[in-house]
């Protein structure tokens, strides 16, 4: 028999796929060598082989449904898919982690804002002002008489108080009063004492507690400075409460000297009793600085260094003798009402108010308002321990405003002493009497308006001087009282269409070189200069 040797082609495929039925054994097999793991497992497993037996031997008419199998997507979406989830995964967790973050600061910020704030909900005093030695305690309150009341708006008022004790050898003696929310006064009075203690009393007048302890009392200490004195304190978030009002009484014992007293004082107006009656009671420092409050002197006081005020909304007003060897007043809106100051310096100048007071200087004097009139009574005295050099012998005084008059009156001039005065007034009058005893440069001056001097009256003329030169040397020198010793020397006076301006000397006849300065000048408004 021969054999065909015949070659049948053979057809290749590029993806061939394998038997189905060898698949199907293998998948057969690989069940077999997992069975008996898992006994559903078996039983599924026992149940396919089965039908692939039964589908191998053409039997397929009594086969079971395919087990479903979900479809699995491949390729480029699925992983597009898997990135998305991904990342929403992601932006879950930070969504956490960031919530729990605000969490966690919101907790710290409560516990250091808790910290920050005293059993009653004031806040706690800044450490800037010394250590807390003892808070209020406020005595029962009872209800204020209706004619007593701060306001018919509202109420019943309640008031109660609490006190304080402090070391009059103590180097400051404060009382801080910081923040909005309430108002009141404090007052500043002698007393009668046998332990010689400073006796503090804050009396608190009020609608709702809670309003009330919304503002911190408290007693402040600085051991290494050596400073007491009480505190009052409020948020400065919150808002003003008109129905809370503090009262305050500093008492001090007669008779004592202070090293110094200070006040910053924000809400409150300020008054002082008469510290000079009798035998003073002094102290070496005044220093007040004030926000919304007045500050009134019913009598004198005495400082043995600086009387210092600083108010930025509220008048000055001082009905006493203020005397230190340097007075300051500053204020930002209101007026100065000076009635009597004694020191060889003083500055009293304001923004916004007028100036005015008598005035008792030996060196140097500022009065200086930018809306306002200045009005001022100064004598000019030789100072007591006078300097030596170019100074010696020298007062100064400046007064200026930039929207007002000035009025200067000197009441009374030493002898010995040079005057340098300059007064200015860009947009209204400007006005000076000088004492008899002025000598020295004569400048006055008027860009818009009318000018007016007026020499002494019994002063030698400029002509008739040379005669008189020529015969001091064989007669005595002139006294300085006598008026006829000045002479009037004018020498330059131009007159203009619109302004007018005059230049003289006024000088001793015995001595034409001891000469001080007068000047006086106006913007847009007239000049008055006179001279006994």
């Amino acid at each position: 028999m021969a054999i065909d040797k015949k070659v049948h082609p053979v057809e290749f495929q590029d993806d061939p796929s394998p038997n189905a039925t060898d698949h199907l054994a293998s998948a057969s097999s690989g069940n077999n060598a997992n069975m008996g793991n898992n006994p559903n497992e078996n039983s599924y497993q026992s149940i396919h082989r089965a039908s692939n037996e039964e589908y191998n031997s053409g039997n397929s008419d009594n086969l079971p449904p395919p087990a479903y199998a979900p479809a699995q997507p491949s390729g480029p979406w699925n992983a597009q898919a898997s990135y998305e989830a991904n990342r929403r995964k992601r932006n879950f967790k930070r969504a956490i982690h960031w919530t729990l973050a605000v969490l966690l600061f919101l907790l710290v910020w409560r516990v250091f804002t808790s910290s920050g704030r005293t059993s009653t909900g004031g806040p706690y005093p800044p450490s800037s002002d010394g250590s807390p030695s003892d808070w209020a305690h406020w005595s029962t309150p009872i209800e204020l008489p209706r004619s007593k009341w701060p306001s018919n708006s509202r109420g019943p008022y309640m008031v109660t108080s609490t006190n304080f004790t402090l070391d009059p050898s103590a180097s400051s003696l404060f009382l801080h009063a910081k923040g909005p929310g309430y108002g009141g006064r404090v007052d500043y009075v002698l007393k009668e004492s046998s332990s010689g203690n400073v006796e503090v009393g804050v009396e608190a007048v009020y609608v709702d507690v809670l309003d009330r302890d919304q503002v911190t009392v408290v007693k402040m200490e600085d051991g290494k400075q050596g400073q007491q004195g009480v505190g009052i304190y409020s948020e400065n978030s919150r808002r003003n409460f008109a129905d809370v009002n503090l009262y305050v009484t500093f008492a001090l014992p007669r008779e004592k000297a202070y090293k110094t007293l200070e006040g910053d004082i924000e809400n409150l107006s300020v008054h002082f009793a008469d510290f000079s009656s009798g035998t003073p009671t002094t102290f070496s420092r005044l220093d007040l600085q004030l926000g919304n409050g007045a500050v009134n002197f019913e009598g004198g006081l005495i400082a043995s260094e600086v009387i210092s005020i600083h108010s930025k909304n509220g008048k000055v007003n001082a009905q006493g003798r203020l005397e230190a060897p340097a007075v300051e007043a500053r204020c930002d809106n209101g007026a100065l009402v000076l009635q009597d100051v004694a020191s060889p310096s003083i500055d009293a100048s304001l923004a916004n108010g007028h100036v005015e007071g008598t005035f008792h200087i030996s060196r140097k004097l500022v009065l200086r308002s930018d809306n306002g009139a200045v009005d001022a009574k100064v004598y000019v005295e030789k100072a007591k321990e006078d300097g030596e050099g170019a100074d010696a012998g020298r007062v100064e005084v400046d007064a200026n405003s930039s929207n007002g008059h000035v009025t200067l009156t000197y009441l009374k001039q030493d002898a010995d002493v040079l005057l340098f005065s300059n007064v200015k007034a860009d947009m209204g009058h400007a006005s000076v009497r000088h004492a008899n005893t002025f000598v020295g440069k004569v400048e006055l001056g008027t860009e818009m308006g009318h000018l007016d001097v007026r020499p002494p009256r019994t002063a030698a003329s400029s002509s008739s001087s040379s005669s008189q030169r020529q015969k001091k040397q064989s007669s005595s020198s002139p006294s300085r009282s006598d008026q006829s010793a000045r002479v009037w020397h004018v020498t330059e006076d131009h007159k203009g269409m619109m302004g007018h301006k005059l230049y003289a000397d006024l000088y001793w006849r015995d001595s034409p070189d001891s000469l001080g300065h007068t000047s006086v000048r106006s913007e847009m408004g007239s000049v008055d200069a006179s001279f006994d």
